[in-house]
């Protein structure tokens, strides 16, 4: 049978499809405008939001300037009724756990990876073949640092590629006796941390017994010698770059538990997050770079009625920086702050870990009191949407890892949905517990908790190539990866 077709039908039909594909195309074009347009407007807003806060810390170091020396502010820990602190229901939480694995796919939109390269002395590689394997990634504005624990800092670019040694450290010691047996003594960096665009570090020479404060620009991929600060003495050391911003060799003796932390080019924390037994400092005393203390937050949990000639140290709070806010946790205490200069300090997140809780920190540092059952944290990242969590049912130590009575759990919260998902609860710690329930479903890669986060606010986490060669199913053939490269994996939230 012969089929007969309607020409006006075949037409209108023809009409219809050229109509379906030209609005895709437009459709397209509509969506790329609107994407750039988008970008814009969010560059523009950063923009203005940093300006604004470089407004904001001016005014403050002015009005600072403009007190009366010896003028001092009260401190103030109320709650704001317009910002009320998040409960992160931990006890509830541990009562019908969710235990499903992470699939990084439903965190993230996307994730990226760096690999550094190699530096031109090969630090990187000699601290692993040293035995002082190990080191941390800090994330700037415009480069990324490499921090060692044996104090050398190195700049990389956002890619990857090496730029300059920000601080070489010079150890000290006898060749002679292995070096994981003997006392090292070092001139190097301690405590890097970025804020307001800079990197900040302290400076120890350990030969010389003299401690510095300095700042490097992160804009600077040129090499920058040591200037002159609001110091009145110049570190004359060719090892070390940025400005030199505090010295704590005239006079001016912080106690060893403390660390500076700068919320503007003048104003510093001095925070003791840490309990020391017999030594109870402030945890906040706020200060000028010309040594004027503007307030003290005085420490209302010290060790009390301690009688024993030995303490154990259980666990030493959290210090960071979130949208260039000064961020705390006291040790043994359950509340995240933020600190508002010059006299707030605001409670952001509450630990509710109920009975099982710390109850103060005589508890948490007599060995005469069991902490079996006792939920104690271990570390704290926050991210632009979730904070990861990590606590320990009894404490961490060689003993308690070795009769299998220290139980680890990871939980992530939902700043938005305000929601806790829990990775796994009490596991024992004589297994490899980084990976568990954790999956990099973009490309499955092998993942793990993060190791930090950028400024941007994205979780990232660290390999070396030779761990990765140990982990299943992964196959890494190129030649030019050495075994002591680091490669970082970064998840972006947008």
């Amino acid at each position: 049978m012969q089929l007969l077709y309607n020409p006006k039908i075949v037409l209108f039909n023809l009409l219809l499809l050229f109509c379906f594909f030209s609005c895709q195309n437009n459709r397209l074009k509509t969506n790329e405008n609107s994407l750039i347009q988008t970008i814009k407007i969010e560059e523009e807003f950063k923009f203005h939001e940093k300006r604004k806060m470089d407004i904001l810390h001016q005014n403050l170091a002015d009005s600072i300037a403009k007190l009366p020396k010896g003028m001092r502010f009260l401190e103030d820990r109320s709650t704001d009724k317009y910002f009320k602190p998040i409960v992160i229901d931990i006890e509830k939480s541990r009562l019908h756990p969710v235990n499903d694995s992470l699939k990084w796919s439903s965190l993230f939109k996307r994730v990226k990876y760096i690999r550094l390269e190699q530096d031109p002395d090969s630090l990187i590689s000699r601290v692993s073949e040293s035995g002082l394997f190990g080191g941390s990634i800090l994330f700037g504005n415009n480069h990324i640092y490499f921090s060692n624990h044996v104090g050398t800092i190195i700049q990389f670019t956002l890619n990857g590629e090496f730029c300059q040694y920000v601080c070489k450290s010079q150890l000290y010691y006898d060749r002679s006796i292995p070096i994981y047996k003997q006392f090292v003594l070092f001139q190097g960096a301690r405590n890097p941390y970025f804020v307001n665009g800079k990197l900040y570090y302290k400076y120890e020479d350990q030969i010389e017994k003299k401690y510095y404060c300095v700042v490097f620009d992160d804009k600077e991929e040129r090499k920058q010698s040591l200037q002159k600060g609001s110091s009145n003495e110049v570190m004359v050391n060719t090892n070390v770059k940025g400005n030199l911003k505090l010295n704590f060799n005239n006079g001016n003796h912080l106690h060893y538990a403390t660390h500076p932390y700068f919320i503007n080019d003048s104003l510093i924390a001095y925070t003791t997050t840490r309990k020391v037994v017999g030594k109870e400092n402030n945890l906040i005393s706020l200060a000028t770079d010309k040594w004027d203390t503007l307030c003290c937050y005085p420490n209302h949990d010290k060790v009390a009625n301690f009688g024993s000639t030995v303490y154990r140290g259980v666990e030493e709070g959290n210090s960071y920086y979130y949208n260039n806010i000064l961020h705390l946790r006291q040790a043994y205490n359950d509340t995240v702050y933020m600190l508002m200069p010059p006299n707030r300090l605001v409670p952001k997140y509450i630990l509710k870990f109920g009975d099982q809780g710390l109850e103060n920190a005589t508890e948490a540092v007599s060995p005469h009191i069991s902490l079996e059952d006792k939920l104690i944290m271990e570390s704290f990242l926050e991210t632009k949407n979730y904070l990861f969590i990590t606590y320990t049912k009894n404490y961490v130590c060689p003993n308690n890892k070795k009769t299998g009575t220290v139980f680890y759990s990871r939980i992530l919260f939902d700043k938005v949905k305000k929601t806790i998902i829990s990775a796994y609860m009490d596991e024992p710690v004589n297994q490899d517990l980084s990976t568990k329930n954790i999956v990099n479903d973009f490309d499955f890669m092998p993942s793990k908790w993060p190791d930090g986060v950028t400024q941007q606010g994205n979780s990232f986490i660290q390999y070396r190539r030779e761990q990765l060669k140990s982990m299943p199913g992964v196959e890494l053939n190129n030649s030019n990866l050495h075994d002591s490269d680091i490669i970082i994996a970064v998840f972006n939230e947008n």
